[in-house]
C-alpha cells in the first residue's frame, strides 16, 4: 500500500485543489492565496491518505500476528502428538521384546 501512497496523495490534492487551480488559471485570484489553498488541499489529502494507510497497515499486521500464532499453535500441537506417538511406540516395544525382532528370527527360534 505504501508504494501507492505518494501518487494517491498527489491525485487527491489535485482533485481537492481543482477549484483553486481553475481560478488561478483564469487569473481571478491572488497567487499567494491560491498557493495557500492548494497547500491546504495537499495537506488534507496527505492527512487522509496517511490515516487510511496506517489503519490498513495496522489491520494487516494484526492479521499476520494472528496467523503466526495459529501456525505456531498448530506446530506445537503436532510436535506434542508426535512425541506422544513415539512414547507409545517405545512403551509398546518395552512390553513386547519380540516386536522389534524380524519375523524370520522368530520362526527360527
Amino acid at each position: 500500500m505504501n508504494q501507492w501512497r505518494l501518487p494517491l496523495i498527489l491525485i487527491l490534492s489535485i482533485v481537492f485543489g481543482a477549484p483553486v487551480l481553475g481560478g488561478l488559471l483564469q487569473s481571478d485570484g491572488d497567487m499567494l492565496v491560491s498557493g495557500l489553498q492548494y497547500a491546504a488541499a495537499l495537506g488534507l489529502a496527505w492527512l487522509g491518505v496517511s490515516t487510511i494507510t496506517r489503519i490498513i497497515d495496522t489491520f494487516d499486521q494484526t492479521n499476520r500476528r494472528r496467523e503466526l500464532e495459529r501456525l505456531r499453535a498448530e506446530a506445537e500441537a503436532e510436535a506434542r502428538a508426535e512425541a506422544e506417538m513415539r512414547a507409545r511406540e517405545r512403551a509398546a516395544a518395552d512390553l513386547d521384546p519380540d516386536a522389534t525382532t524380524p519375523q524370520s528370527d522368530r520362526t527360527a527360534a
